[in-house]
């Protein structure tokens, strides 16, 4: 019966070590052979936290330590750089979605103002100006990206509609 466990154990370690091999391979085939790469083939296994992190700042990434970790452990300022990239394509599926839903729309708005309900009239009232304000300026600069002009704030003919005050008039009826 024992001995029946030593070869179990012996092939799972087999079968993690091949898993590591092929890893590092990956590793290597990918990004062209490093020092994590060449740990894993040559150790069979991966690095405690230590070396991980030695190896993960050496190679100018994050590693995986043999606890699962990965290392080595992001400073304060990645953090934050990572918070704030998560918090822009919060706003860019937010406008994904917005756009989508607005594009779905087929009526003209002013066959279903009179529709809208005194209990949503506030709250349109209070979003509309502030949204529209904002997608003026996103086609502003929608309309220059990727070239070196770069925009004027606008209130051309096309868009003398969404002024403040036209809005504010607009939606007191």
């Amino acid at each position: 019966m024992g001995n029946k466990r030593i070869h179990v154990a012996r092939l799972d370690q087999l079968a993690d070590r091949r898993r590591l091999s092929a890893e590092a391979a990956t590793l290597a085939e990918a990004y062209g052979p490093n020092a994590y790469s060449d740990y894993l083939l040559n150790h069979g296994c991966r690095p405690n936290r230590k070396t991980a992190a030695t190896i993960g700042r050496l190679i100018g990434v994050r590693v995986k330590a043999a606890d699962g970790t990965m290392q080595p452990p992001r400073s304060k300022a990645d953090k934050l750089a990572r918070a704030e990239l998560h918090r822009k394509w919060d706003h860019i599926a937010r406008l994904r979605s917005a756009l989508a839903q607005l594009a779905l729309n087929e009526d003209a708005p002013e066959s279903i103002i009179d529709s809208i309900v005194s209990a949503d009239r506030a709250e349109i009232s209070k979003n509309l100006e502030k949204a529209v304000k904002w997608l003026i300026r996103l086609s502003d600069y929608w309309q220059c990206h990727g070239t070196e002009e770069r925009p004027q704030a606008t209130h051309s003919n096309s868009r003398r509609i969404f002024r403040p005050a036209n809005i504010r008039a607009a939606n007191d009826s």
